[in-house]
């Protein structure tokens, strides 16, 4: 079903106007239209983007029509907006991915599935996929039906020389640098102010100081911190994400990794798709291990003691279970070969013993077949982006896979604050030390990092996660220790 966008000028007063052109309905499964819907725009020009939808009836589990009033003014004020919000049967969902071969093909693919208005968001400086932004750009640029709005931070470009000397200077040091490597076709015209009108490019940390005397920049600015951004990126519609991935064969087993930039994308995505069960189980053991090492009564080394003290600890039952061998194997308390089979525990194909540790035999039994030598899944390190020379990124391509899996890129959710299990969090950070940069600090203990007393915006928020999420979890910390 082709979905019809209309570009109003009028802020407020647009939503009661209408679209040049309307939707085709086919005989096809039931669905909804739903016009008019706002779908992005610039509201400094006063101008939104308004979209029909074809909303399919099929798999749906039930929808929610939600009324927003201003934050400010309490539940009995006007409503500042409302939402309608479909959810579907997680069946519904699409498993499959669709891999292409060619670039133009797969922006073709972006317009069949969400339409002619696409709210594109690109990951915070380094591991921008170029080409797969490049090509929706180019395409909008040329065609008036469609709308693409960028949202995204730090876009960081080849340095440029001013004159001869640095020229002579730069420009073989650049090339030894950034080699073929394409620049983001949206800077140049954002540098200048000069983006077609169908496209709106958003930052929510600007390049700092470079983006003073852009007005387009400064007007287009978002103002969230860090752990919120997420948040702000589905309230702007997004409904693109452009990833760079690797993919990795290890063991026989395919692995894909976000490359330096997790801080968002695993967070966006999972909110972008059907939310999932998390294992509850699993986080609560976790958090037992993490607090038995870190009061000594276990240590990295694995032996009869280990399993005492979980099982006094309630991390296993005296009967274990499917559950307590695959965590037990999970975090290497257990041999890699050692599985669950109804009631007993098979160490190898000619060996079963009873799981019962409270049966004569049954703990040294396990003891003697089924203990590993150290705990796994210890992680040296988790960041959220990383930026650093060759040397870096070699060294980290040139660690085997173990060694590699104890530097985890993830979440920024996690790295900056205590989101999704603050019990195992506040013991992972026991006597953290909290360490940011800023423009200036104020005799009071006030840190400025965001723009100066004109208004102007130097680099914004996201130039200071720190000072908002690091003050706020090592908060947490010292009220839950």
């Amino acid at each position: 079903m082709r979905c019809a966008a209309g570009r109003l000028h009028g802020g407020d007063d647009a939503g009661s106007g209408g679209l040049e052109n309307q939707p085709d309905i086919g005989d096809e499964d039931p669905f909804v239209i739903l016009r008019n819907v706002n779908y992005g725009g610039n509201p400094i020009k006063r101008t939104t983007v308004l979209q029909a939808i074809r909303v399919s009836l099929t798999g749906i589990r039930f929808a929610e029509f939600i009324l927003v009033p201003p934050r400010r003014l309490g539940l009995h004020s006007p409503v500042q907006h409302a939402q309608l919000r479909f959810v579907f049967q997680p069946e519904m969902a699409a498993d499959t991915p669709h891999i292409y071969d060619d670039v133009e093909d797969c922006i073709d693919g972006i317009i069949q599935t969400v339409g002619n208005l696409i709210v594109l968001a690109l990951q915070l400086g380094l591991g921008k996929a170029y080409r797969i932004t490049n090509a929706p750009y180019r395409r909008v640029a040329v065609d008036p039906k469609l709308h693409l709005t960028i949202v995204t931070a730090l876009s960081l470009e080849r340095p440029r020389s001013h004159n001869d000397l640095e020229k002579r200077f730069m420009d073989p040091l650049m090339d030894r640098i950034f080699g073929d490597s394409p620049e983001l076709a949206y800077l140049a015209p954002v540098r200048t102010n000069s983006l077609p009108a169908n496209i709106v490019f958003m930052e929510f940390f600007l390049n700092p100081g470079k983006c003073l005397n852009n007005d387009n920049e400064q007007q287009n600015y978002i103002s969230s911190n860090y752990t919120h951004v997420v948040r702000d990126l589905l309230a702007l519609g997004v409904n693109v994400c452009a990833q760079m991935v690797s993919r990795e064969e290890t063991d026989g087993k395919t692995w894909y990794s976000l490359r330096c930039n997790s801080d968002l994308t695993l967070d966006l995505v999972r909110q972008m798709r059907a939310p999932g069960q998390q294992n509850r189980r699993m986080a609560v053991v976790a958090e037992i291990v993490q607090r038995l090492v870190n009061e000594g009564k276990i240590t990295p080394r694995i032996d009869k003691s280990t399993l005492a003290v979980l099982l006094e600890a309630g991390a296993v039952h005296p009967q274990l279970d499917h559950p307590d061998v695959d965590w037990l194997r999970k975090f290497g308390i257990f041999k890699e070969t050692i599985t669950y089979e109804d009631g007993s525990i098979r160490v190898n194909p000619d060996l079963l013993i009873d799981a019962d540790l409270t049966k004569g035999g049954g703990m040294d039994a396990v003891v003697q077949h089924c203990l590993g030598d150290r705990l796994k899944e210890g992680i040296v390190m988790h960041g959220g982006f990383f930026l650093g020379p060759h040397k870096f990124y070699e060294s980290l391509r040139n660690m085997d896979a173990v060694e590699r899996k104890k530097f985890c890129m993830t979440s920024v959710m996690f790295v900056n604050q205590l989101y999704g299990n603050p019990s195992l969090a506040t013991l992972q950070r026991t006597d953290a030390r909290y360490f940011n940069t800023c423009m200036m600090m104020t005799m009071g203990g006030a840190a400025c990092s965001d723009g100066l007393e004109n208004g102007k915006v130097v680099s914004g928020m996201g130039s200071c996660p720190g000072i908002t999420g690091f003050r706020m979890s090592s908060g947490e910390i010292s009220r839950n220790t």
